[in-house]
C-alpha cells in the first residue's frame, strides 16, 4: 500500500502479484491471525481456564480440543487470579499435556495484574477520543520485543477505562487490539463478561461487530454431567461459523472425551444414578416427615428402605438402591437418627430418621463427597510485582507434577476423578458486577 501526499493508505495494485495469500489461523478456524476475537460466557464456565490452557498449548504447538494450533510465544495477562493462582492452574494444564514447566521457558509468559490499580489499557477524553495508557505501551513494548505471537487480556472491564456501552469507544479500542495483531502478526484475545440480562456480552452491540470472531463457551446439557462444556464461534468472518465443539473438565484441565480414561463413562454414569437415588430417598424422608410418621434405620416395621419403596416419590427404584442411598446420605453427614420435631401421644419425642441441619443436604442432590484435590504448593519467593512477567523459568521449587489418580472417587454419588466438578466459585474467579466470574 502507499500513501498519497500523507492522506489514505491508497492500495497500490502493483504490489499484488500472484495469488492473494490464504488466510492465516493459530487455532482451527477459530482464532484467525491479524484480528481480534473475544471469548465470552457465563460466570464460573472456565474461560479463564480455557484461555491460559491455549496459550499453553499453542507455545508448545500441541491440539487443543481436537483443533490444531500454530506454535508461537504466547502472553496471558490476567486482571482476576494472582501468581500463586496462575501457578496452581499452569500446573493441571500442564499435567494434562505431559510435560514439565520448564518445557514452556521462553514460549509462555504469564503475568497478573490482579490487586493492581491500573489495569486499563486505555481511556477516553472528554471529546471520546481513545488515550492509550502507560500499560498499553508496557504490553506492546513487550509483546513486540519477545515476539508474542498470541495475547490473550482477561478482561475487557479492565482492559477498557471507557463506556462498554459507546458504540464508537468500543469500535476504537478494538481497532487498538488489533493494530498490535497486526504489526506483531498474530492474534488478540479478549475474554468479556455477559450481562445481567443474560446477552451474551456486556455492552454495546459493537462488540460483536467490531471482532471478525465471537467465541462462547458454555456448560452442557446433558443431565448429571457438571464437567461437560461447549464451545461455539457463532461469528466467525474468516472460517466457518456455527459449530459447535464438545469438551470437558477433568482432572483441573479441559480434554476431549477421547483423552479421558476408558473408566470414566461408566464411572460418570454410577455416579449420576448414585446422586439421583440420594436425591429420591430424601424426597420420600420428606414426605414421611411431613406426615409425621417417623421411619427407622434399622430393620423393623419401619425400616426406611421398605417403607420408601412402596412410595411414588421413590420412582420404583425398590428397597436395594434406597438402602445404598440410606448408607451414602449417613456416610455424607446428611441424615442422621435422632429426635423427631413431633411428639408421640405419650409426650415422649419420637425417634427416627432425619435430615441434618444447615447446608450438609446439598451432597445429596450434588453426588458431592469426599473428594480431594491436588494442590501444587507455595509459589515460593517467586511472585509477579507490578510490572513483572512470570518467567517459568525462575527458579522456584518444580511443582508436583503428578496427575491426581483418574480411578479415585470417593464413594457412590462422587464425582469419577480425583478433583471434583468445579462449581461456580472454581474456575474464572474475580469478575465484574455485571456477571462475577
Amino acid at each position: 500500500m502507499m500513501k498519497v501526499n500523507g492522506g489514505l493508505p491508497i492500495v497500490d495494485f502493483a504490489c499484488w502479484q500472484g495469488e492473494p495469500p490464504e488466510r492465516q489461523f493459530l487455532w482451527g478456524t477459530m482464532l484467525p491471525l491479524q484480528q481480534t476475537t473475544m471469548l465470552t460466557g457465563p460466570g464460573g464456565v472456565g474461560k479463564s481456564l480455557l484461555a491460559q490452557q491455549l496459550a499453553t498449548y499453542a507455545a508448545v504447538g500441541a491440539p487443543l480440543l481436537g483443533m490444531e494450533t500454530a506454535r508461537t510465544k504466547t502472553l496471558y495477562i490476567t486482571c482476576e487470579d494472582d501468581a500463586d493462582e496462575l501457578w496452581r492452574r499452569q500446573a493441571a494444564i500442564c499435567a494434562s499435556l505431559g510435560i514439565p514447566l520448564g518445557e514452556l521457558s521462553g514460549m509462555l509468559h504469564l503475568a497478573s495484574l490482579c490487586g493492581e490499580a491500573e489495569t486499563a489499557l486505555a481511556t477516553f477524553k472528554d471529546t471520546g477520543e481513545i488515550q492509550p495508557t502507560a500499560r498499553w505501551e508496557q504490553l506492546q513494548a513487550d509483546v513486540l520485543r519477545l515476539g508474542i505471537g498470541l495475547v490473550v487480556f482477561d478482561n475487557v472491564t479492565d482492559a477498557m477505562a471507557g463506556d462498554l456501552n459507546d458504540i464508537h469507544q468500543v469500535a476504537e479500542f478494538v481497532n487498538l487490539t488489533t493494530g498490535l495483531a497486526i504489526r506483531s502478526g498474530g492474534a488478540f484475545l479478549l475474554l468479556h463478561h455477559p450481562n445481567k440480562a443474560g446477552e451474551e456480552w456486556l455492552g454495546s452491540v459493537a462488540w460483536h461487530n467490531k471482532v471478525r470472531s465471537r467465541l462462547v463457551m458454555r456448560r452442557g446439557e446433558a443431565a448429571g454431567d457438571a464437567d461437560l462444556r461447549m464451545l461455539s464461534n457463532p461469528k466467525a468472518n474468516y472460517g466457518p461459523s456455527g459449530s459447535d465443539v464438545p469438551f470437558r473438565w477433568y482432572a483441573g484441565s479441559f480434554v476431549t472425551d477421547e483423552q479421558v480414561p476408558s473408566t470414566y463413562f461408566k464411572d460418570l454414569a454410577e455416579s449420576t444414578k448414585a446422586a439421583s437415588d440420594n436425591g429420591l430417598f430424601l424426597a420420600c424422608l420428606r414426605q414421611r416427615s411431613k406426615e409425621q410418621r417417623a421411619v427407622s434405620a434399622s430393620r423393623s416395621a419401619t425400616y426406611a428402605p421398605s417403607e420408601f419403596a412402596e412410595m411414588r416419590e421413590s420412582k420404583g427404584i425398590g428397597k436395594d438402591r434406597l438402602k445404598l442411598a440410606m448408607n451414602r446420605l449417613f456416610a455424607l453427614g446428611v441424615i442422621e437418627v435422632g429426635d423427631l420435631p413431633w411428639r408421640r401421644t405419650d409426650r415422649h419425642l419420637a425417634k427416627g430418621i432425619r435430615e441434618v441441619a444447615g447446608d450438609a443436604s446439598k451432597p445429596a442432590g450434588d453426588g458431592a463427597g469426599d473428594a480431594r484435590q491436588t494442590g501444587a504448593g507455595n509459589a515460593g519467593d517467586c511472585s509477579a510485582n507490578s510490572n513483572q512477567v512470570i518467567d517459568n523459568a525462575c527458579g522456584r521449587p518444580k511443582a508436583n507434577w503428578r496427575q491426581t489418580d483418574p480411578s479415585y472417587y470417593v464413594g457412590e454419588g462422587a464425582p469419577p476423578h480425583g478433583w471434583p466438578a468445579p462449581s461456580d466459585d472454581d474456575l474464572d474467579w474475580g469478575g465484574d458486577d455485571a456477571a462475577s466470574d
